[in-house]
């Protein structure tokens, strides 16, 4: 049997420090994901989780229910908790589909008011809809809103949604449609 060079002993040294500092820091990773991307700590860092390793939750739909635009004065209440800091979006998946490149114009608004301790955030929706394509469903976005800016993390967020002004015309138009609130991207 041959005798062992040093530099074989050097290279096995190597390699068995660079495994054991990937699984240190792969655990640091997997250990800091949720407060970072919750907004607790280390916000720099919250895009390279949210592009590289992002919860199955971040994106789900926080509130779905239908609506009908035809019946002025209609109101609604939910609540709901905002797990994670930053962009969120309230409103419309529509049944039909519609022309994504078009400028729409309706009559329809909504008046939605949410509340959360101390906080509220009020907005008048409708009056500029953003089309949009979607794994959840397609419709149209009409308010952005950001936490915990605008309304605080991780407090249970009570909501009244109410419809200003009815639309018959947007019934016909895409058929069913779905009052929301998600998730945006923060990229």
């Amino acid at each position: 049997m041959k005798p062992r060079s040093a530099g074989h002993f050097y290279v096995m040294r190597k390699t068995a420090f660079f495994l054991l500092t990937t699984v240190v820091i792969a655990g640091a990773l997997s250990v800091l994901r949720a407060p970072v991307l919750e907004g607790k700590m280390l916000g720099a860092l919250r895009p390279f989780y949210i592009l590289l390793f992002p919860p199955e939750d971040l994106y789900r739909v926080l509130v779905r229910f239908p609506i009908d635009p035809r019946e002025h004065g209609t109101a609604y209440s939910f609540t709901l908790d905002h797990r994670y800091v930053g962009a969120y979006t309230a409103g419309l998946f529509v049944e039909k589909g519609f022309d994504y490149f078009k400028k729409e114009t309706w009559l329809f608004r909504l008046g939605l008011r949410c509340t959360a301790g101390s906080t509220s955030f009020s907005a008048e929706l409708g009056s500029n809809p953003s089309p949009f394509l979607g794994l959840h469903g397609d419709g149209f976005s009409l308010v952005w809103y950001q936490v915990p800016k605008d309304l605080p993390q991780g407090v249970d967020t009570k909501c009244q949604l109410q419809v200003l002004r009815e639309d018959v015309e947007l019934s016909k138009r895409f058929g069913r449609t779905d009052f929301h609130i998600k998730k945006q991207s923060d990229l």
